[in-house]
């Protein structure tokens, strides 16, 4: 069976459930998608280079790419408490909506 959900849902659900592991109500969080594992990956690495991150959080953020890479996800949340960063990845096929005229 197929289940449906909008990808503010998935982003949603993922960080309630980081936050909860956490312990950390109000840590930022962050969500990368891609129609592909490419496209996330690509995405990561782009956050990577543009937000400034102590060496711990990056070394996190280049663990999680290596696991997405492995495991092929195409959606993964990150939350960062201090040093530490947590995360969640899941491979979900993600479909653009067809917009008509």
């Amino acid at each position: 069976m197929t289940e449906w959900s909008t990808i503010e849902d998935i982003e949603r659900i993922m960080l309630k459930e980081l936050r909860e592991a956490a312990g950390a109500q109000d840590a930022p969080g962050y969500v990368f998608w891609g129609v592909t594992p490419e496209e996330l990956l690509l995405s990561l690495k782009q956050f990577t280079e543009e937000v400034r991150l102590s060496p711990a959080q990056r070394a996190g953020v280049r663990a999680l790419m290596a696991r997405a890479r492995k495991r092929g996800y195409t959606v993964v949340a990150i939350l960062f408490v201090g040093d530490r960063a947590y995360f969640q990845g899941r491979r979900v096929r993600l479909v653009a909506p067809e917009i008509r005229a």
